[in-house]
């Protein structure tokens, strides 16, 4: 939050209590490369998924997935 997220981008057309849900590429030298999606609510984030698929397109398949298994 403090960066602005200036590189986020919308993950999904879904939402998350009806919130957007945003997704990032995170750069973390304790686990790799990774990308994860999150909502913003206010000064606050919560991360709701995260994936060491770092293809845009993988990554939103396997959040589409795990999303619908989560309102199942």
């Amino acid at each position: 939050m403090a960066n602005g997220l200036f590189k986020s981008k919308f993950a999904t057309n879904a939402r998350w209590h009806g919130l957007p849900i945003w997704e990032c590429r995170v750069n973390e030298k304790s686990v790799g490369s990774v990308r994860v999606a999150f909502a913003v609510q206010g000064e606050s984030a919560t991360v709701l998924f995260v994936s060491p698929e770092l293809q845009k397109r993988a990554f939103a398949a396997k959040l589409e997935r795990f999303l619908e298994r989560s309102h199942a």
